[in-house]
């Protein structure tokens, strides 16, 4: 299902299906993301692999003489020094990959869009306390989760009283950036956020709970 997400194969319904499940599955969401990045590093490499050959069968044609043989055995590929190279320089971009979503790296890096607020830290810490009387809870994402610009994000919460709810996304200042009127226990968010720490509020009437995320 993944690989026929990435390369676009699944319908428009199919996609919205996957990508609901997915975002509130962190199994789900890391083995995606470390595809993507798969994906962009084979594009960006994979052209590079047999070049030599591909510039020699050019050369071949234009001037009569045969280009060499493609190397027809694992022994000849590997004897040749640009694969050696390539497939090193591939390992270790994978385990890169890997130590970056296996590791809790901890705090993002404390740049000005990254400084938490501290009166919405106080605000959640108040909430964690406290009972929502009309018993919603925020659900999703879990608070300090981390999502690349360009990903959507499902935001969910419970709505027992099944009430229209506001739905509104801060910047670490805790300036309003975006709002929607929600009648439903989910949303999915699908525009693009520069990297920096997110608020998220939902709120009816004179009770609100606020939660965090980062974009990365």
């Amino acid at each position: 299902m993944i690989d026929r997400y990435l390369s676009g194969r699944l319908t428009e319904k199919e996609a919205e299906a996957f990508e609901l499940h997915y975002l509130g599955c962190d199994e789900c969401f890391r083995e995606l993301q470390i595809r993507k990045q798969l994906l962009a590093v084979i594009k960006e490499k994979g052209k590079t692999l047999f070049a030599e050959f591909i510039e020699e069968g050019k050369k071949g044609s234009q001037s009569g003489i045969r280009p060499r043989r493609f190397p027809e055995t694992v022994r000849d590929i590997w004897a040749r020094r640009n694969f050696r190279i390539y497939i090193s320089g591939m390992a270790a971009v994978f385990l890169i990959l890997v130590l970056y979503f296996a590791v809790d790296w901890g705090n993002p890096p404390l740049s000005e869009s990254f400084r938490e607020s501290p009166y919405l830290e106080e605000r959640i810490k108040t909430q964690d306390d406290t009972r929502s009387e009309k018993g919603f809870q925020l659900l999703a994402p879990a608070n300090k989760a981390r999502f690349s610009p360009q990903t959507p994000i499902l935001f969910r919460w419970s709505n027992p009283g099944n009430e229209t709810l506001g739905l509104k996304i801060l910047n670490n200042q805790g300036d309003r950036l975006f709002s929607f009127e929600v009648n439903d226990s989910q949303f999915l968010f699908r525009e693009a956020l520069p990297p920096g720490l997110y608020y998220w509020k939902v709120e009816s009437g004179d009770e609100a709970r606020i939660g965090k995320f980062f974009v990365r």
